[in-house]
């Protein structure tokens, strides 16, 4: 994938690309019913995150690789086993996905979300109300 731009990615990252356009046909943060989901790296200390932008609205969610993959295809890896060391560290739940808002775009979606990791089941329950 990269640290370029944002882009739709195949190959080894597929199972990303099919996570969050399987799971969010609909963008959580505004609702729209063709988000488009474009991908990108970003990698930081101990970390690698998925970003993904949804097209309507410029908004930016994502998700540690490892979450998705053990999501998306239903294995855990050994960094996933770290990961789910890390969340329990954290007070977290080892077996649940977490997602976090890196940008609101210009959707109405509450600022106060911005930067918090929450599980998937919230940002379901975001897009189911439009």
């Amino acid at each position: 994938m990269g640290l370029g731009d944002f882009k739709r990615v195949g190959g080894l990252n597929a199972a990303q690309q099919k996570f969050y356009d399987e799971t969010f046909p609909v963008c959580p943060l505004c609702g729209s019913k063709d988000p488009y989901w474009t991908l990108k790296d970003k990698t930081g200390f101990g970390t690698y995150r998925v970003l993904a932008k949804c097209k309507g609205c410029g908004g930016i969610i994502s998700g540690t690789r490892d979450d998705i993959v053990m999501k998306k295809a239903r294995m855990l890896t050994v960094n996933g086993l770290i990961a789910a060391a890390q969340k329990k560290g954290k007070g977290e739940d080892a077996k649940t996905v977490y997602l976090r808002i890196d940008d609101l775009g210009t959707s109405n979606a509450p600022a106060d979300l911005k930067g918090k990791d929450l599980p998937l089941s919230q940002f379901e329950e975001m897009a189911s109300k439009f």
